[in-house]
This record gives structure tokens, C-alpha cells and sequence, in this order.
């Protein structure tokens, strides 16, 4: 059985000029899979075709599952949402369209099949590839993003097609009960009841990470030169939203108890966050990727003064300079 493919516009841009692509492994980017999942999950995709999906050996393990767990995801934050919305290549009209969609059992928050429907194309039900991703973010937490993102790398695969036994379901999903964008992170998911309590993470950061971050000179570090990446590598983008959610909830629970020691932890966290896990790795390629993921395990267990030291360093090192040879030096005595 062949999996259902992308119709009309459903295609990703770039197929256009060749044709729709007759199979999910021909498909250049995740859209192929995202966008009809999150349709599923919205209750917007054709029963019959939600059926292939669910039912094919490669699939089955996990498509209902995923949809599920976004069908039952709780309401996250309006305006943190919007936000993080505003950032992605949302159409001119789909900001407009979630704050619509505000207004429901709770004020101030929107849920996930409202916010489907406003960011899906009227007539094709396509989402641009960034709101894709932020929907299973926010709504669907990190581990499942990338759970979903590592499915659809393997349905790309020729090889993955041979004969063989299905792959494990996805990793139990993080159900935060407040979004997890810039208050959250990647979403999906109708509105529906209120999602149990996810156990809290034993290798978080703990107080004494965060108290830590109250040595920190935040003038001077702010007036250091740390090359960064240009772009977000995709690979990394949960981790990195990840970050910017975890320096946010600080500032909020601050905000909430009003102790300004907590809000200037969380404040000095986000102001950094982008230079302890983006700047420039010393290794290229799989070396590379390797180190940033391991910068983002190292973040989410809050070893962020060793992280700011080692991008200081590395910087300081890229910024020295060379020693000079004996020929400049018998130059400059000329």
C-alpha cells in the first residue's frame, strides 16, 4: 500500500515546476508528512486518507498515536504563541486569524484545532513549513517534534522501505500544561480535555544552576564578540526553542512571585542563550553537529557557566592573533 501524497498546492514549492511527487520518499522537504498529520490531528484530513496513513506497516506505529496526543493537547498561552507565530513565515493573515480564535472555555489561551484551521490554506489545507513546525512544538512538546521529524527522515530512506518489522512508537510525548513556546514551543493538537501532568525531568537544571547565573556580568559579557551561526540549523531548532522557553517560564515564575532575583536569572539565560548553544562549533560537519547537540544536552541539565566559558574561549581564540613569522619580522625592521 502506497502512502497518500500531497495534492495541488499541498506539494512543497520547489516540486511545482516538476510535478507532485508520487511518493513521500520523493518528497524534498517534511511538508509531505507534517501537513497531513497536523490535518489529522485538526480532524481537517480526509478520513480515508487518514486511514493509509495510520494503517501503513511503516506508519502504523506511531501516526495515530502522534495524533492523538495533539488531538488531546491542553490550550496554550495566546500571546507567547502569537509571538513565536510572528517569527515563522506565517501569512500576513494568520496572526490575525489565531488571535480570532481566542476567547474559548479559557480566555487568554487557543487550542490547537482552532489554530490549525486558521494557519491552513482555505482551499488546500498547506501550512508554511515554520508554523508546522511551531504547532508541534507548542502543542506537542519537544520530544515529539522530534520524534516526528526523525519518522519522516526515515520515509525519505529507500532502504527504510525494505521488508521489516515497523519502527518503535515515539518516545512518551512532553505534555506541558502551559505552552512551551517563547512561552512554548512546537504545537498540535484540537482542543479537547486537559492532558495529564507530564513527570517533571530528573536531568533539568537545578537552583543551584540557576543561582549561578547571578555571578554572571551580564554588561561584560554582552560587550564580548562570540561568532555565532548565521541560521538555526534544522536539526537544532527544538533545542533552540527549548532554550528561549526555559529562560522565558524562569521570567515568568519571577514575574508571578515577584522575586527579582528569579526574573534576572531568567533574563540573563535568554540574553545568552544564543551564544551557549549557537556559536560557530570547532568542528565541521558530523563533528559539528555532533557538539551542538551535545551543547544542548549540557543546556537542558543547566551547565551553562561551563557553556558560556568554553564559547568565550573558543571566540578568544579565533580572535587571537597569529604569531608573526620571521620574514614579517624582518619586514618590519626595514
Amino acid at each position: 500500500m502506497a502512502l497518500p501524497t500531497l495534492r495541488g498546492a499541498l506539494r512543497c514549492r520547489r516540486d511545482r515546476a516538476t510535478g507532485r511527487p508520487t511518493d513521500v520518499r520523493e518528497a524534498r522537504t517534511n511538508s509531505a508528512v507534517y501537513v497531513p498529520l497536523l490535518l489529522a490531528a485538526a480532524g481537517l484530513l480526509d478520513p480515508s486518507e487518514g486511514a493509509q496513513w495510520s494503517e501503513h506497516r511503516l506508519t502504523q506505529a506511531w501516526w495515530q498515536p502522534t495524533v492523538e496526543t495533539l488531538r488531546l493537547a491542553g490550550p496554550v498561552l495566546t500571546g507567547p504563541f502569537v509571538q513565536m507565530l510572528a517569527y515563522t513565515d506565517a501569512r500576513p493573515g494568520e496572526v490575525p486569524a489565531v488571535l480570532a480564535a481566542d476567547g474559548g472555555e479559557r480566555p487568554g489561551h487557543v487550542s490547537f484545532a482552532p489554530v490549525a484551521q486558521a494557519v491552513a490554506h482555505s482551499s488546500t489545507g498547506y501550512m508554511r513549513p515554520l508554523v508546522q513546525d511551531l504547532l508541534l512544538e507548542a502543542f506537542g512538546g519537544g520530544v515529539l517534534a522530534r520524534g516526528v521529524d526523525a519518522r519522516t527522515n526515515e520515509l525519505r530512506n529507500p532502504g527504510f522501505w525494505a521488508d521489516a518489522a515497523p519502527p518503535p512508537p515515539l518516545p512518551p510525548p512532553e505534555v506541558p500544561q502551559e505552552p512551551e513556546l517563547p512561552g512554548d514551543q512546537h504545537a498540535n493538537g484540537p482542543a479537547a480535555a486537559e492532558p495529564a501532568q507530564a513527570p517533571a525531568p530528573s536531568n533539568g537544571p537545578t537552583e543551584e544552576s540557576w543561582a549561578a547565573l547571578g555571578s554572571i556580568d551580564l554588561q561584560q559579557e554582552l560587550r564580548r564578540f562570540v561568532p555565532t551561526l548565521q541560521n538555526v540549523p534544522r536539526f537544532l531548532r527544538a533545542e533552540t526553542r527549548m532554550a528561549f522557553t526555559t529562560a522565558l517560564k524562569r521570567i515568568k515564575r519571577g514575574h508571578d512571585q515577584g522575586n527579582q532575583a528569579t526574573t534576572h536569572q531568567g533574563w540573563t539565560l535568554f540574553l545568552l542563550a544564543s551564544r551557549l548553544l549557537l556559536s560557530k562549533p570547532k568542528g565541521t560537519d558530523a563533528e559539528g553537529r555532533q557538539e551542538l547537540l551535545e551543547r544542548a544536552q549540557r543546556f537542558r541539565q543547566g551547565d551553562w557557566l561551563a557553556l558560556l566559558h568554553e564559547a568565550n574561549t573558543t571566540a578568544g581564540a579565533r580572535a587571537a592573533p597569529r604569531p608573526a613569522t620571521e620574514e614579517q619580522h624582518q619586514e618590519r625592521r626595514r
